[in-house]
């Protein structure tokens, strides 16, 4: 029986009588990682406090999370493959305790910054492993409604972290403070891992394949450079070697992880495979990809907005983000009828609406009308609507063109892109944000930067929206 083989044989001929309980143990787990990428926007004024950081430092919290777990998540599908899906999740899972304890002991702003990256490599490696398992061990006509139900739990997640993360820092939990975010995921972790353990399927590992290894050194080499550059290159009023950085560093070392990947598919298993992007409609679906999750830093300067510039508190923060998260929700389920009555084009309009909402939006927070908060709720839920349309319908579109041998390969590269967008959008506009607000600190000033802000997402989602138009328009590739 070849290792392949002994991947899937366990549920080939029999339906697992636990496979909810697994899937609600997985999703236990896997909740904990958009949780604690969103949750921490709200705690960032009082982490700033205590812990004088800088603009860039406070930046830095949320883009070293999405950087590492981008450049480490196609690593982590393949360590699942090579050493078994519950032992790596497993592994994944208690990372991410230990690294949650880092985030909330740090004495400092430099451990909490190390702490989020080692949470992001953690849920890396656990992440991957709740689809894949799924994907075997559910028969095809109960397929949907997991993959329903594990997309609803990301959304949900995404969205619901502000509001959980301003309860907790408003009850001062032991007097923790902010820290509580991070601590609260040890004991729910810990729980997660010891009923995975003895519930989860035990898979075989492939050993016929090897890591690549250089290629997530490049890569990771590769965007530090461009991030480090943009946040700390500012900061620092852009000295010469933030320039060598973006000008130098970093398009030669993507350039060098290029020319690597293509070796390397030769006869290996490389991290973005060439054959893929050799597709036209796959090469737009990618940049749109890559422009698709910018919306990443509203979440981040929409706290900064409302605490700062507002005065609002953790609690109220965190119930201003629920119009989103209803919309992320509903979205999802209404693409299939968007599907139907627009065709491809209804991922195209749903990000026309995004970014209509945006602009208006960017439009009441520069006039700093007195009900502009109460005017936020339904734009945010048209925002978060537009997004989960989307999102499900970009990943369809991108995944029918690519040849079914590489479908594997290239989800988790469709997932690492939104990654990298969330890192770079956090990176690029936090600094078009910090740059238009200078010394400043008043409440005017906050509002304004913030609607340039707004404005720099919807060109992004513009961006994406051409793209994915340019795709449907591509002819469709040969069967």
């Amino acid at each position: 029986m070849s290792s392949i083989d002994s991947l899937h044989r366990p549920f080939a001929d029999t339906i697992e009588p636990r496979r909810w309980t697994m899937l609600a143990i997985l999703l236990c787990g896997i909740f904990l990682a958009p949780l604690d990428f969103f949750i921490v926007n709200v705690a960032l004024p009082a982490i700033q406090s205590e812990l004088h950081a800088t603009a860039a430092q406070l930046q830095l919290i949320i883009s070293t999370f999405a950087a590492s777990y981008a450049v480490f998540l196609i690593i982590g599908g393949r360590l699942g493959d090579l050493y078994g899906r519950t032992r790596v999740f497993t592994f994944g899972l208690l990372g991410f305790v230990a690294s949650s304890i880092v985030c909330g002991l740090a004495p400092t702003i430099t451990v909490l910054i190390v702490g989020r990256a080692l949470q992001g490599l953690s849920a890396a490696a656990m992440v991957p492993q709740g689809l894949a398992t799924v994907n075997v061990i559910f028969p095809a006509q109960e397929k949907p409604r997991a993959f329903s139900i594990y997309a609803a739990t990301y959304g949900f997640a995404s969205a619901a972290a502000q509001i959980i993360g301003g309860f907790v820092i408003s009850l001062d939990i032991f007097h923790l403070g902010w820290r509580a975010i991070f601590l609260l995921n040890a004991p729910i972790g810990i729980a997660v891992a010891c009923c995975a353990a003895p519930v989860l399927p035990k898979f075989a590992g492939i050993t016929a394949r090897k890591l690549d290894v250089s290629g997530v050194i490049l890569l990771a080499l590769a965007l530090a450079s461009l991030i480090v550059s943009l946040i700390e290159g500012r900061e620092a009023g852009w000295p010469w070697w933030s320039f060598a950085l973006l000008v130098v560093a970093f398009p030669l070392l993507l350039h060098t992880f290029w020319k690597h990947e293509q070796r390397i598919a030769r006869d290996g298993w490389p991290l973005v495979d060439p054959d893929a992007l050799r597709l036209p409609a796959v090469r737009l679906g990618l940049g749109a990809a890559l422009f698709f999750y910018s919306i990443a830093v509203m979440f981040l300067l929409l706290a900064i907005y409302l605490q700062d510039g507002l005065g609002e508190d953790p609690v109220t923060v965190g119930l201003r983000f629920a119009p989103f998260g209803i919309g992320f929700f509903i979205g999802p389920l209404c693409a299939p009828r968007a599907t139907r009555i627009a065709g491809a084009w209804a991922v195209v309009l749903a990000l026309l609406l995004e970014v209509v909402a945006l602009l208006v939006t960017a439009t009441q927070v520069r006039a700093a009308l007195p009900t502009s908060t109460d005017a936020l709720v339904p734009l945010l839920f048209l925002i978060g609507f537009g997004h989960g349309v989307a999102m499900p319908m970009l990943l369809r579109g991108i995944l029918a063109e690519v040849p079914a041998h590489l479908s594997g390969l290239m989800s988790g590269t469709i997932n690492s892109t939104f990654q990298i967008s969330a890192s770079l959008g956090v990176a690029v506009i936090g600094s078009v944000y910090y740059a238009r607000l200078g010394a400043h600190s008043e409440p005017a000033a906050i509002g304004s930067a913030f609607a340039v802000a707004l404005v720099c997402v919807a060109c992004c989602l513009s961006m994406s929206a051409l793209l994915i138009a340019l795709m449907i328009r591509t002819p469709k590739r040969a069967a």
